[in-house]
């Protein structure tokens, strides 16, 4: 498993003056480039997280959803490239599951992906800014009410979304989404979600990059009794 590093203060200063004298003055360079931009995203995220508090999160992303932009769009970028080759992900079609403003369908057209579905209940004004594409605006409960049912994705990327979901959704969520894919990849700032196997899902892959925790995984055989949501 991989793991992210968090740079002191002290480092980054350090990688500034380094680079202005030592023949490796380009690894320096990117070096502090790299803290520097890490600890912007941090920032960035916790404002978000207060607003979260605040607002409570459907209410912030009704009062946000058109101007949204996700703070780590730059690891989620860098994190989709790792992994879509080490993990050879099959991006045929690609369902984007709570779209946001386009960070993951972006990077996975750069990746090569052209059939690419967006859904996000709040922010399909920023995604179709973003991608020139129209976001179905279904929600986490319409998915698993079914509103899927007939669709056919060769993968699923949930990219900051799904540790959002409440608790008591998830098992009939997952559920519902196994039936339309046979992969889900997960980003996430958390340890959160971890899926169980029950719900038609079964841990393939896992890594952390830049904080960020990615997890593949990969339909499994559930029973024939459909998990329900209390």
């Amino acid at each position: 498993m991989h793991t992210s590093v968090r740079f002191q203060p002290h480092e980054y200063n350090n990688a500034k003056q380094y680079a202005t004298s030592s023949p490796f003055r380009t690894i320096a360079v990117q070096f502090a480039l790299s803290y520097h931009s890490m600890e912007n995203d941090h920032n960035r995220g916790d404002s978000i997280r207060a607003a979260y508090e605040q607002h409570g999160v459907d209410g912030f992303y009704r009062v946000e959803g058109d101007n949204y932009r996700n703070p780590h769009e730059p690891t989620i970028r860098r994190a989709l490239a790792q992994v879509a080759t080490a993990w050879s992900l099959d991006l045929a079609h690609v369902l984007d599951l709570a779209c946001g403003s386009g960070e993951a369908t972006l990077a996975l057209r750069a990746l090569g992906a052209n059939q690419i579905d967006g859904i996000d209940p709040y922010t399909g004004g920023a995604y179709q800014a973003r991608t020139g594409e129209v976001a179905k605006p279904y929600t986490f409960a319409e998915i698993a009410a079914g509103v899927l049912a007939g669709r056919s994705y060769s993968l699923i990327v949930c990219s900051f979304a799904l540790h959002l979901a409440e608790q008591s959704r998830l098992p009939l969520l997952c559920y519902r989404l196994a039936e339309v894919a046979p992969s889900l990849l997960i980003l996430t700032p958390h340890k959160r979600p971890m899926l169980d196997e029950a719900w038609g899902w079964k841990l393939r892959e896992e890594t952390v990059i830049e904080r960020v925790r990615v997890r593949l995984y990969e339909r499994s055989t559930v029973d024939d009794d459909t998990p329900s949501t209390p």
